[in-house]
């Protein structure tokens, strides 16, 4: 395919009080990047805020973490400098993921 979109149904609602924290997944093949080709859109009251992720190459047995801090009025993604991204390897525990079925 040439593109692919991940939505997470229902939206989930965060407090606009408070520090919860609200985490997604995905599961996305090894691969290589270009600057810009693949965005992440997150939509605060109707408006849209977008995150080019950098260059980058996705590698099997690791994971990425994107940051993402959402407030009343706008939405920081990928830090102050949007180069925000967590790599840290796999290890072999039960705990490193949950898989939820879609009811």
């Amino acid at each position: 395919p040439t593109s692919t979109e991940l939505t997470w149904s229902p939206n989930t609602t965060v407090p606009a009080q408070g520090q919860q924290a609200v985490d997604y997944a995905a599961a996305i093949y090894p691969m290589t990047l270009a600057a810009g080709e693949v965005s992440l859109e997150v939509v605060i009251d109707g408006a849209t805020y977008t995150y080019a992720i950098p260059q980058i190459t996705w590698e099997a047995g690791k994971r990425y973490i994107y940051s993402i801090t959402m407030r009343s009025n706008d939405a920081e993604i990928g830090g102050e400098n949007g180069q925000s991204v967590t790599i840290e390897g796999w290890t072999s525990t039960e705990e490193d993921i949950t898989l939820v079925p879609v009811k």
